[in-house]
């Protein structure tokens, strides 16, 4: 990944399985670079170099997030993507990435579902949520909690346990069923099979 690529703004939320916020951390940081922002950058998530420049560290931003995700599982709209940014800070410092699992609502949405789209912004309008897709990392994870959580309701599943279970390939391999989410009962019952696979569930720092 290039130097070019850091991190600036980290930030998660907290929520129950259904759906209810607990609690959040948000916070800009500085990751010791000249990290070019170009004027389409800034425009689009509304962050300046200045703002950049007077950011907390980013070793102190990491150490932060880890006492606040804790023990518990990540929720993120293409993992891979957010895991190998995470990473990469990580190993700048020298040290090794905390061992969390997680969920990708990407490969959920592929997985299980038949949207038209899979983009956030998408999903989003298609569960009908009261969130927003604005570019920032806060309310990013906002709504990323929230439609894990419309996910599991649709698949009747009240748990998804244990993450990162293996994937059998002869379970990848079968249809996907549509799911009317505007329909009385949308929600078919999953069997435990579904719910080991907790949604292709992995670990995060390990991709």
């Amino acid at each position: 990944m290039s130097e070019d690529c850091r991190v600036i703004e980290i930030a998660a939320a907290r929520y129950s399985p259904d759906g209810c916020l607990i609690d959040t951390y948000q916070s800009l940081t500085n990751p010791g670079a000249n990290v070019p922002l170009s004027p389409a950058a800034q425009k689009i998530h509304g962050i300046t170099p200045a703002q950049v420049r007077t950011a907390p560290p980013i070793d102190t931003v990491l150490v932060e997030l880890r006492d606040f995700v804790a023990g518990h599982g990540l929720v993120a709209h293409n993992l891979n993507f957010e895991s190998r940014f995470l990473s990469g800070e990580y190993h700048r410092l020298q040290q090794p990435p905390p061992q969390w699992q997680g969920v990708c609502t990407l490969a959920a949405a592929r997985r299980h579902f038949t949207f038209p789209s899979n983009k956030l912004s998408a999903l989003i309008e298609a569960f009908k949520l009261p969130a927003i897709n604005s570019h920032r990392a806060l309310d990013d994870a906002k709504a990323c909690g929230l439609l894990l959580s419309a996910m599991m309701t649709a698949r009747n599943l009240t748990d998804l346990e244990p993450l990162g279970a293996p994937q059998d390939s002869a379970a990848d391999a079968r249809p996907r069923k549509h799911i009317d989410l505007d329909a009385p009962s949308c929600a078919p019952t999953a069997g435990r099979q579904d719910t080991v696979a907790a949604f292709s569930g992995v670990a995060p720092t390990d991709e």
